[in-house]
């Protein structure tokens, strides 16, 4: 249906070296993403894990090329140019 897809871990402890993306409204078992942080210090980690509300991030994506794209032509132009001359 055109969504761009991440996939997020459930973390088994606090850690300080993945980003973290906090999970939003929910959609037939998969969630919107609400917020995403980056590499958290101790303490925050601390509080996202115990939260049960954050995921690490995988750095895995699932989207169509053609979705993909328009994204990058409305957000960042200057990479599409690139694409599309590819």
């Amino acid at each position: 249906e055109g969504y761009l897809l991440t996939f997020g871990i459930v973390p088994n402890k606090p850690e300080t070296g993945y980003g973290y993306i906090k999970k939003g409204q929910s959609f037939s078992g998969v969630y919107q993403v609400e917020q995403f942080v980056e590499k958290p210090d101790i303490a925050r980690a601390q509080g996202y894990f115990e939260s049960g509300e954050y995921y690490w991030n995988s750095g895995m994506f699932l989207f169509k090329a053609s979705r993909y794209l328009e994204e990058l032509k409305t957000h960042r132009p200057d990479i599409f140019e690139a694409c599309d001359k590819a």
